[in-house]
């Protein structure tokens, strides 16, 4: 779930966004310390203050994701109220051969299945970022110019109102939570990896979901996501650390 810099085909990088911002990160640039941050967005909130944003999580037409989808609705019916407000909408992505019947409850997208990848590569993860792809790729050119877009997953519970948190949330500035990997430069596994698959990148984020990002950026990291996970799928390094990440 980390990100960093996009390649270019001549295998130097080039940097689609900068650092991405993250809601737990003990320092920024911008921002003194943890502490501050904390204040600014509690005064943001009391305020009222806030950005619409679009959410947008994947699922496939399984029994379990009919509870959850609906679960997820609740929740967002009941705290993101300013959201609303300002014109901020939710979409499940349906990777399916055709729509179902909670079409009509929850605004839903229906993707195509990644039907020719699975052939050669069973992982149902790819669903979600061929959704995500396909999402942004139709249904971006409809959206503001500065529309953000908000990637969570199902299983998600929203407790409070995200319109204070995407102030600071602009092209080439994306924002995530903090991920349960670290990247210390100290030849770590997640510091191989990074060193493996994005030849070229000085930095690596660890990042987890909510990734909050522009539409224009994730327009063009969508395309990178799916190549680095196929690319990292094929590999045949025997890491045991990275083992989960591949689909075991």
């Amino acid at each position: 779930r980390g990100a960093a810099p996009a390649e270019t085909d001549d295998g130097g990088s080039d940097e689609v966004v900068s650092r991405w911002s993250l809601l737990s990160s003990l320092c920024d640039k911008e921002i003194s310390c943890k502490s501050a941050l904390r204040r600014r967005m509690a005064l943001r909130k009391q305020r009222g203050e806030g950005k619409p944003v679009h959410i947008v999580f994947s699922v496939t037409p399984m029994a379990k994701y009919e509870w959850q989808s609906r679960f997820f609705m609740y929740w967002y019916n009941q705290t993101q109220t300013l959201q609303r407000k300002l014109g901020g909408t939710v979409t499940r992505l349906l990777s399916a051969a055709h729509g179902d019947h909670l079409m009509d409850e929850i605004p839903t997208f229906v993707a195509k299945s990644p039907t020719d990848l699975f052939a050669v590569d069973n992982y149902v993860p790819y669903n979600k970022i061929t959704s995500v792809m396909q999402w942004v790729t139709e249904v971006g050119p409809s959206l503001p110019d500065d529309a953000i877009v908000c990637i969570l997953d199902v299983d998600v519970v929203l407790l409070e109102d995200l319109s204070h948190l995407m102030v600071d949330v602009k092209k080439g500035k994306p924002m995530g939570a903090h991920g349960f990997m670290s990247f210390p430069d100290d030849n770590t596994p997640f510091d191989k990896t990074v060193e493996r698959y994005c030849h070229g990148c000085t930095f690596a984020d660890p990042l987890a979901v909510p990734y909050v990002i522009h539409k224009d950026d994730l327009l063009a990291l969508a395309p990178l996501w799916l190549n680095k996970t196929k690319e990292i799928r094929n590999d045949t390094l025997p890491w045991a650390s990275v083992k989960d990440w591949r689909g075991g």
